[in-house]
């Protein structure tokens, strides 16, 4: 894996976002995100157009950097090892990931998500949720960990559930032939032209009044 050295939310930070193949962005590209579908990735891509984060968005993404901070220090005294989060790119380059955590021998990553029950009981079941399941693969990917370390909890350990999540060659594969389809669409892409506003046609005299 080669680490970028940058900033979160720093400017240099928007720009690699904005034309690296991210791993947040995975699962929109495979067309499973709850958050965003394929046609409008390609969109803000085509155009270099996101959408605002307004006030509640970026609440939220506050509390998720916290509950963040907090589930590391917990998951480096179950691992009984640091772990630093990093910015970096595959060893080919072609793709990016922002990783909450790697150890210092970089064979364990760890992703972690915000509380939400739906997602815990996937994990019970022994099962990333499929909304980030292609953020994982991607991840796994990118740093050449052996594992990767799933949690969803709110910063506690009363709310806690985690697995360890392992790369297959079926994955990877699926996932390089996905982005390379999304630079083939992206590459071909044209805004959808508006419908023209429907007109009523002129009429020449009134009827007779019956």
């Amino acid at each position: 894996m080669k680490i970028i050295e940058l900033q979160q939310g720093s400017e240099a930070w928007h720009q690699h976002r904005a034309t690296a193949r991210n791993a947040s962005d995975a699962s929109a590209m495979m067309a499973c995100s709850p958050y965003k579908t394929r046609a409008q990735l390609l969109q803000e891509r085509a155009t270099g157009i996101r959408p605002d984060v307004d006030a509640a968005t970026q609440a939220r993404f506050a509390r998720g950097h916290e509950i963040e901070a907090k589930a590391r220090a917990i998951a480096e005294e179950m691992l009984e090892q640091e772990l630093f989060p990093v910015i970096g790119l595959s060893d080919d380059g072609y793709l990016s990931a922002s990783l909450d955590g790697i150890t210092m021998d970089e064979t364990t990553i760890v992703e972690i998500k915000s509380w939400n029950e739906s997602k815990a009981a996937d994990v019970r079941e022994g099962r990333v949720p499929e909304a980030d399941r292609w953020q994982v693969v991607q991840q796994l990917v990118v740093s050449g960990a052996d594992v990767c370390m799933y949690i969803v909890t709110d910063g506690t350990r009363d709310k806690w559930e985690w697995m360890t999540v392992h790369l297959t060659p079926e994955d990877e594969a699926a996932l390089r032939a996905g982005w390379a389809q999304f630079d083939v669409d992206l590459a071909a892409w044209q805004p959808t032209e508006p419908a023209a506003p429907v007109q009523a046609a002129p009429m020449e005299s009134l009827p007779a009044v019956v």
